[in-house]
Protein backbone atom coordinates (compact mmCIF):
# COMPACT_ATOMS: atom_id res chain seq x y z
CA UNK A 1 0.00 0.00 0.00
CA UNK A 2 1.25 3.81 -0.65
CA UNK A 3 0.50 6.44 1.65
CA UNK A 4 0.48 9.99 0.38
CA UNK A 5 1.54 12.63 2.77
CA UNK A 6 1.46 16.25 1.55
CA UNK A 7 4.80 17.63 2.28
CA UNK A 8 6.12 20.94 2.42
CA UNK A 9 8.80 22.07 -0.74
CA UNK A 10 11.30 22.38 1.14
CA UNK A 11 10.78 19.06 2.82
CA UNK A 12 10.44 17.53 -0.93
CA UNK A 13 13.30 18.92 -2.20
CA UNK A 14 15.48 17.32 0.71
CA UNK A 15 13.06 13.66 -0.25
CA UNK A 16 14.51 14.10 -3.88
CA UNK A 17 17.90 14.81 -3.25
CA UNK A 18 17.91 11.53 -0.77
CA UNK A 19 16.65 9.87 -3.80
CA UNK A 20 13.21 9.33 -3.27
CA UNK A 21 10.44 10.26 -5.95
CA UNK A 22 7.62 12.81 -5.21
CA UNK A 23 4.53 14.25 -6.84
CA UNK A 24 4.07 18.29 -7.74
CA UNK A 25 1.52 20.04 -9.61
CA UNK A 26 2.21 21.30 -13.04
CA UNK A 27 0.49 23.58 -15.76
CA UNK A 28 -1.89 21.11 -16.70
CA UNK A 29 -1.56 17.42 -14.27
CA UNK A 30 0.39 16.29 -11.55
CA UNK A 31 4.03 14.61 -12.60
CA UNK A 32 5.89 12.44 -10.60
CA UNK A 33 9.61 14.07 -10.12
CA UNK A 34 13.12 12.36 -8.91
CA UNK A 35 16.82 13.64 -9.44
CA UNK A 36 17.64 13.06 -12.92
CA UNK A 37 21.44 12.19 -12.24
CA UNK A 38 20.06 9.28 -10.15
CA UNK A 39 19.69 5.81 -12.72
CA UNK A 40 17.99 4.05 -9.99
CA UNK A 41 15.38 7.13 -9.15
CA UNK A 42 15.21 7.22 -12.92
CA UNK A 43 14.23 3.73 -13.08
CA UNK A 44 11.99 4.02 -10.31
CA UNK A 45 10.21 6.91 -11.48
CA UNK A 46 10.04 4.84 -15.15
CA UNK A 47 8.45 1.86 -13.21
CA UNK A 48 6.03 3.78 -10.91
CA UNK A 49 4.34 5.82 -14.45
CA UNK A 50 4.65 2.65 -16.07
CA UNK A 51 6.37 5.11 -19.00
CA UNK A 52 7.35 3.86 -22.04
CA UNK A 53 11.43 2.70 -21.78
CA UNK A 54 11.70 4.05 -25.23
CA UNK A 55 10.65 7.24 -24.56
CA UNK A 56 13.37 9.77 -22.85
CA UNK A 57 13.21 11.77 -19.65
CA UNK A 58 11.93 15.79 -19.68
CA UNK A 59 14.33 17.54 -16.67
CA UNK A 60 13.34 20.36 -14.47
CA UNK A 61 16.30 22.60 -13.85
CA UNK A 62 16.53 25.92 -12.11
CA UNK A 63 18.80 27.80 -14.02
CA UNK A 64 21.19 28.13 -17.02
CA UNK A 65 23.80 26.92 -15.01
CA UNK A 66 22.81 23.61 -14.24
CA UNK A 67 22.68 22.66 -17.97
CA UNK A 68 26.63 22.04 -16.86
CA UNK A 69 25.88 18.99 -14.74
CA UNK A 70 24.65 17.37 -18.04
CA UNK A 71 27.73 18.43 -19.84
CA UNK A 72 25.73 20.75 -22.19
CA UNK A 73 27.27 23.12 -24.12
CA UNK A 74 25.24 26.31 -25.56
CA UNK A 75 26.11 28.66 -28.10
CA UNK A 76 25.48 32.10 -27.70
CA UNK A 77 22.39 32.40 -29.75
CA UNK A 78 21.04 29.37 -27.21
CA UNK A 79 22.10 30.82 -24.54
CA UNK A 80 20.52 34.21 -25.52
CA UNK A 81 17.37 32.57 -26.07
CA UNK A 82 17.22 31.16 -23.25
CA UNK A 83 18.40 34.29 -20.75
CA UNK A 84 14.40 35.58 -22.57
CA UNK A 85 12.71 32.96 -21.83
CA UNK A 86 13.49 31.14 -18.84
CA UNK A 87 12.22 30.78 -16.21
CA UNK A 88 9.42 30.27 -17.85
CA UNK A 89 6.95 27.51 -19.62
CA UNK A 90 9.20 26.55 -21.98
CA UNK A 91 10.93 23.19 -22.79
CA UNK A 92 13.57 23.14 -25.31
CA UNK A 93 15.85 20.03 -26.56
CA UNK A 94 19.47 20.25 -26.19
CA UNK A 95 21.98 17.65 -27.87
CA UNK A 96 23.59 15.51 -25.26
CA UNK A 97 25.49 12.69 -27.06
CA UNK A 98 26.92 11.13 -23.88
CA UNK A 99 26.79 7.61 -23.28
CA UNK A 100 26.30 8.66 -19.23
CA UNK A 101 23.25 9.55 -19.75
CA UNK A 102 21.71 7.27 -22.15
CA UNK A 103 19.43 6.60 -19.00
CA UNK A 104 17.85 9.60 -19.91
CA UNK A 105 18.07 10.50 -23.33
CA UNK A 106 17.32 7.03 -24.36
CA UNK A 107 19.72 6.86 -27.50
CA UNK A 108 18.04 9.68 -28.57
CA UNK A 109 20.98 12.10 -27.76
CA UNK A 110 18.90 14.83 -26.82
CA UNK A 111 17.56 16.28 -23.59
CA UNK A 112 14.69 18.01 -22.88
CA UNK A 113 14.83 20.63 -20.22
Amino acid sequence: MITVKSLSSEKLVEVIKKGGVGVIPTDTIYGLVGKALSRKTVKRVYKLKQRNPKKPSIILISKIDDLRLFRIKLDENTKKFLQKYWPGKVSVILPCPYKKFSYLHRGTKTLAF
